[in-house]
């Protein structure tokens, strides 16, 4: 596995409720790039902590590490490109996705060969098919960005603040007037939403 450097990530979801944040972003930040990528996340429905995602053929694993303030820090670790071995699909994604993996028959998978053989046969395994057009900001010293997301081909939009360094994130947020009474709901989280598996975070308010 190729590692980086763990961050400090607020992020958070909507479709409308959230523009007045982004407004404030593009007014009083550097715009950078903007792409269109495809990503495909796995997921199962106990497991919380680590987010597996493949673009363009990578599979990398991001594993949190601490909750602090508001904030979480992950840390990204890339696992390889397809085709990968067995060794790094037992070893590695399975227990990351926290199932036991099946009975490998190949030395190497290509991508389609572990969508198709090892993960969709998988109950236990959430598929989320995501479409993102990504707009990149220079803010406060931290990487910041706003995305059109379609999952599943329901449409969402998110934000997020990013550093190595927390008070960074904390000054960002300040600045845009995002204050702690605003969920910060992660990509796994959130797809578990939009997909109809995570509702506990509210079922109290219908008793």
């Amino acid at each position: 596995m190729t590692h980086r450097t763990p961050r400090y990530e607020f992020r958070m979801f909507g479709v409308n409720c959230i523009d007045v944040f982004i407004d404030s972003l593009k007014s009083k930040a550097t715009a950078g790039k903007i792409r269109e990528i495809s990503e495909i996340y796995l997921m199962t429905s106990g497991n919380s902590d680590n987010n597996i995602k493949i673009r363009n053929k990578l599979l990398d694993i991001k594993t949190l590490v601490q909750l602090e303030n508001g904030l979480e820090q992950w840390n990204p670790k890339e696992v390889g490109t397809f085709p990968l071995s067995n060794d790094k699909i037992r070893n590695d994604i399975f227990p990351a996705l926290g199932v036991e993996p099946p009975v490998l028959d190949r030395e190497v998978y290509t991508l389609k060969q572990f969508m198709q053989e090892l993960i969709l046969e998988d109950p236990d395994i959430i598929v989320a098919l995501t479409e993102k057009e990504r707009h990149a900001f220079d803010f406060e010293n931290c990487i910041c960005e706003y995305a059109d997301v379609k999952i599943n081909g329901s449409f969402q939009r998110t934000l997020a603040i990013e550093s190595e360094n927390p008070e960074l994130v904390y000054e960002a947020m300040k600045s845009l007037n995002i204050d702690g009474k605003i969920e910060n709901v992660n990509y796994p989280k959130a797809l578990k939403r939009v997909l109809g598996l995570d509702i506990d975070y509210d079922i109290n308010k219908f008793f």
